[in-house]
């Protein structure tokens, strides 16, 4: 790095992870002449440097100083969970000559419980979350991801989880006429049916349990399996309902229907009052001929 009598090495690389401070003498065009090997304060996620490395900004001036500090919520694709958090590697126009590597642990508890697939990711200048090829590794509770990366931006590990949308709730009640052509009764919502469409909204094939609540109970449920972008019709049949309403709940989707019977009672009252009559009618010609 160096001839004799000259500081090969006269500047300084300072990494700040999160509070940690790491130092590593650095040449004067920026490559750094010690291995870098820069933790946070508990080891759980580690930024390292080969010996060597030039370490230049967006212009090409030697940079002297990193700093990275754990992000807020961050705007994730459906069926993506965040394990942990997530660290924003600054500046982020930095370039290296070498590939660096970023090693992230997490704890195996904080999973989800149906989760498809766990990977290091970076977002990119299209806010696009893009996978990091890694090596991973799990030590009782503890896994690990380690990848390569050049540049520096927002870095997270990324859980997989099956992703499902329900769109479309649909409710068809029966309809029964006592007496079609007179229609002395309707009984309606007797018998009703609910319909929703399910689509696979993640990247992988996935099953989900799909189910139905009647005024907040619990009353039905079906499991459907669909490849990444597959939609399915799923319909619920409720059978023998009393009179009353109904609010049906599927997914973050609801409706309502009633079941009643409507009698016709105008009719039944006039019928009746035409049979009075007409009996009344009967008696008095019965006695107008006994006269």
């Amino acid at each position: 790095f160096g001839g004799a009598g000259i500081d090969p090495c006269p500047l300084e690389l300072t990494v700040d992870f999160e509070g940690e401070i790491t130092e590593v003498p650095m040449t004067s065009d920026g490559r750094i002449c010690e291995y870098c090997y820069a933790p946070d304060f508990d080891e759980m996620r580690i930024l390292e440097i080969e010996r060597g490395t030039q370490v230049l900004d967006s212009e090409g001036n030697v940079v002297t100083l990193i700093e990275i500090q754990e992000v807020e919520t961050l705007y994730l694709p459906m069926g993506t969970e965040l394990v942990g958090p997530a660290y924003d590697f600054t500046p982020s126009g930095i370039s290296f000559d070498r590939p660096i590597l970023i090693t992230m642990d997490y704890l195996v508890s904080d999973l989800p419980g149906d989760l498809l697939s766990v990977t290091m990711a970076y977002l990119s200048s299209e806010l696009v979350w893009e996978p990091i090829e890694t090596q991973s590794s799990q030590l009782a509770e503890l896994g690990s991801l380690t990848g390569t990366a050049n540049h520096f931006t927002i870095f997270a590990i990324l859980a997989q989880v099956p992703s499902f949308e329900v769109s479309d709730l649909s409710i068809t009640t029966s309809r029964a006429e006592v007496w079609s052509f007179l229609t002395f009764a309707v009984r309606v919502g007797e018998q009703a049916e609910v319909s929703v469409d399910v689509t696979n909204t993640g990247g992988h094939e996935a099953s989900r349990v799909i189910g139905l609540q009647v005024n907040g109970e619990a009353v039905a449920s079906q499991e459907v399996t669909l490849a990444p972008g597959q939609s399915e019709r799923v319909f619920f049949a409720l059978p023998g309902n009393v009179s009353g309403d109904y609010e049906v709940v599927v997914g973050d989707l609801s409706g309502e229907f009633n079941s009643y019977l409507w009698i016709n009672w105008w009719l039944i009252i006039g019928i009746l009052a035409a049979i009075v009559l007409l009996g009344s009618f009967a008696v008095w010609r019965y006695r107008r001929r006994e006269g």
